[in-house]
């Protein structure tokens, strides 16, 4: 299908519309260190690359990537129209994620990079956390949130284990809803009753 705008008018649309971020992806990572109590942490910190958390304290920054835009290698698919523009783009926006964690880590922070994808699974959601926390040298700490009671569960400092975590902690983590979800609870997301 050909479009109906002009190359000069298209490009001036397309200009105009502003992105909103990675919202949904941050409100669920949010609500993941909320339900794990992890706190210390900020939204957009006026680092190189504005990660979307940061923990001061531990510094660690913390960048949610959309699979489209950071060219995810499991998910991206390089777009059918304008694949020459799409390749620069995104492999642009790779090379600049790699110059940010250069950056930070040459200034002593540590960076973590969680693909939109592994939100969407609890699997994925108890790898980010354990990421985490291995990265701010916190031991999960038993917690009577998270039903724990077996020591068999600890290892012999009172941390969770990797198991026990993903048995015992995502049960309790929050889930994007899937696609098939968001219809049967009436239509498209953002669609107005």
């Amino acid at each position: 299908m050909t479009d109906v705008l002009t190359r000069e008018q298209r490009s001036r649309n397309m200009a105009s519309i502003r992105s909103r971020g990675n919202a949904s992806t941050e409100r669920v990572f949010a609500e993941l260190l909320r339900t794990a109590h992890l706190s210390g942490w900020r939204r957009h910190g006026p680092l190189p690359g504005r990660p979307d958390f940061v923990f001061p304290a531990g510094r660690v920054a913390v960048f949610i990537d959309g699979c489209f835009w950071h060219g995810c290698p499991k998910c991206y698919r390089l777009p059918q129209d304008n694949r020459p523009y799409w390749r620069d783009k995104v492999r642009n926006n790779r090379r600049r994620d790699r110059r940010n964690v250069r950056v930070l880590t040459q200034n002593d922070w540590k960076v973590i990079r969680i693909w939109e994808h592994a939100l969407g699974s609890r699997q994925g959601q108890a790898g980010a956390i354990r990421r985490l926390l291995l990265a701010l040298e916190r031991p999960y700490e038993q917690s009577s949130t998270f039903g724990l009671s077996s020591v068999a569960e600890t290892d012999r400092l009172g941390r969770l284990t990797p198991r026990a975590l993903t048995a015992k902690v995502l049960p309790n983590l929050p889930m994007q809803p899937t696609r098939a979800k968001r219809r049967a609870q009436g239509g498209r997301r953002g669609a107005r009753g």
